[in-house]
C-alpha cells in the first residue's frame, strides 16, 4: 500500500492537483473545491458524475464519508494496478488543467486605458 499511496501522491503533485498526504490506509483526499460550479452538495455530485463520465474517474465523495467541506474527494489506491493508477492520476491532472484554462476564459479582462 505505501507503494500505491507513493505513486498516486507522486502523480498529483507533478499533475498540480491538491491533495492530503496520507500517513496511513487506502486512499488520498483530493481538493477539487476549485472545481465545483456551486459550493454545495449538489455541486460535489454534479462534480463526481462530471468526473465519471468525462474521465472515466470514480472517486468517493466527501459528502459520502461525512465531509463537512464539499468538493473534497477520496481516491482509494488498493489493489489498483500501477497502471491503472498512473492512467487515473494523468486523467485527472488533465481535468484540473481544463477546468483552469475555462476558470481564465471566463474571467472579465481588464480594462486598460
Amino acid at each position: 500500500l505505501r507503494q500505491a499511496a507513493e505513486l498516486v501522491c507522486a502523480g498529483l503533485e507533478e499533475a498540480h492537483v491538491p491533495f492530503v498526504r496520507p500517513e496511513a490506509g487506502m486512499f488520498v483526499w483530493v481538493d477539487l473545491r476549485g472545481a465545483l460550479r456551486a459550493q454545495s452538495a449538489e455541486g460535489e455530485r454534479a462534480l463526481w458524475q462530471e468526473l465519471l463520465d468525462s474521465k472515466k474517474l470514480l472517486l468517493t465523495p466527501g459528502q459520502d464519508c461525512r465531509g463537512s467541506q464539499p468538493g473534497w474527494f477520496r481516491c482509494c489506491f488498493a489493489a489498483v494496478p500501477e497502471a491503472a493508477v498512473r492512467e487515473g492520476v494523468q486523467r485527472l491532472g488533465q481535468f484540473v488543467k481544463d477546468e483552469a484554462r475555462r476558470f481564465i476564459k471566463g474571467m472579465p479582462r481588464p480594462a486598460y486605458d
